[in-house]
């Protein structure tokens, strides 16, 4: 699982992602401060996207 978590939420919460196995990044490292809802669910779903390529691209290898 990866999350992306929101400015609303402190960077402090990676470290307990990173615990419980769960890859996360806080949206001050990827994306600007003052990013608006849709353009963080436009990031995520286009990272989504990637990833479901990536997957498939193997599995079909």
């Amino acid at each position: 699982m990866k999350l992306l978590v929101d400015m609303n939420l402190s960077p402090s919460w990676l470290h307990l992602f990173a615990d419980a196995g769960i890859v996360a990044a806080h949206w001050s490292m990827v994306g600007a401060h003052a990013a608006t809802d849709a353009q963080i669910m436009a990031y995520a779903r286009e990272r989504l996207r990637r990833a479901h390529r990536t997957i498939w691209t193997s599995v079909r290898s």
